[in-house]
């Protein structure tokens, strides 16, 4: 994308969102490529409550621009509205030609060169895992889909694969990660597009949880705009990791973009690196054992060699002993 300038954009609130987007912010001015050292901007779109000292003191050394606006007033009980308001508000305060929304909970551990490189395109974006919410036109979701197409004024229904499975659904895009041209206007219509969703009566049956993620799919559906679907390592999570690994191709860190791992590394939770992320390894895992740690997301976010021992020998021995009460029974 030569002479194309890049902008990054996150939300952060006061607790332990601070973290991750102290860990994000990391993590790409570290591995980001040709985008580590774009512009980063923060934003705190709800609560007004002060950040943490540590955290401002890494948004001034990783070079990150941090305010509070307030911006998610009427949606404040819904999360994933900041997201909505966040992009709308950059979209039209920024002057880059491309606009970079990523989740706080996701690290990027490679250069996000496929991003930079993708001038054509109006959209970058992963598929969703899972259907989750989304249709194939002929299950519960369907009349949603319909309803909301109709709401939006999509004219051209256009489908995709879900990254699992590879189910054939109607276009739905994993809004953790959202690559846009800034004047494709998609963030601006997205926001007037989520407003008029939350102004009617119409929900997916599970609720509102991810309303926000099918109005950004159908905004797009509805503008026509052209969509580069993004890898599997991109977004790639812990759901995408243990698919994988039943049939052993799981990737490792230096195959994998951005790695959105949601709550995997949440307290008092311990991975077993050698059970179930056996392909972390190398410079990249010792990087982000102490990131986990200096961030204050998790202490003790992985298991010791030593106590994996321990934990092997007390199964051993708690099986011998039911062993042996059997034969004494």
């Amino acid at each position: 994308m030569q002479n194309k300038s890049i902008a990054i954009i996150i939300c952060t609130e006061p607790g332990s969102l601070e973290g991750m987007s102290q860990l994000l912010v990391k993590s790409i001015r570290k591995f980001g490529g040709k985008l580590k050292d774009a512009p980063i901007y923060s934003i705190q779109p709800r609560n007004p409550e002060l950040l943490s000292s540590k955290t401002i003191t890494v948004f001034e050394e990783c070079n990150v621009q941090h305010e509070y606006i307030l911006l998610n007033e009427k949606y404040s009980d819904y999360g994933f509205a900041n997201k909505v308001m966040a992009c709308d508000y950059y979209a039209r305060h920024l002057s880059e030609d491309f606009l970079l929304f990523l989740d706080s909970d996701q690290i990027v551990l490679n250069d996000l060169d496929d991003l930079s490189n993708e001038s054509q395109m109006d959209v970058c974006m992963r598929v969703v895992n899972l259907k989750g919410i989304g249709t194939d036109g002929n299950d519960q979701n369907a009349s949603y889909w319909r309803a909301l197409y109709e709401l939006l004024e999509v004219k051209k229904r256009t489908y995709t694969t879900t990254g699992i499975g590879r189910q054939r659904i109607f276009s739905y895009f994993n809004a953790g990660l959202i690559f846009a041209r800034r004047t494709s206007e998609l963030f601006q219509q997205w926001k007037t597009n989520f407003e008029q969703l939350m102004a009617s009566d119409l929900r997916p049956k599970e609720g509102l949880f991810f309303v926000e993620q099918s109005a950004l799919s159908a905004t797009i559906s509805s503008m026509e705009l052209i969509v580069n679907e993004l890898p599997i390592t991109y977004n790639y999570s812990p759901q995408t990791h243990f698919h994988l690994a039943k049939s052993n191709t799981q990737l490792a860190l230096d195959q994998i973009h951005t790695f959105h791992y949601h709550r995997l590394f949440k307290p008092p939770e311990r991975l077993n690196l050698q059970k179930d992320f056996k392909t972390f390894q190398g410079p990249k895992l010792d990087w982000l054992k102490r990131e986990l740690v200096s961030c204050g997301i998790n202490s003790q976010p992985f298991y010791e060699e030593w106590e994996l021992e321990l934990l092997t020998q007390k199964k051993l021995i708690l099986q011998q002993m039911k062993n042996q009460k059997r034969g004494f029974s």
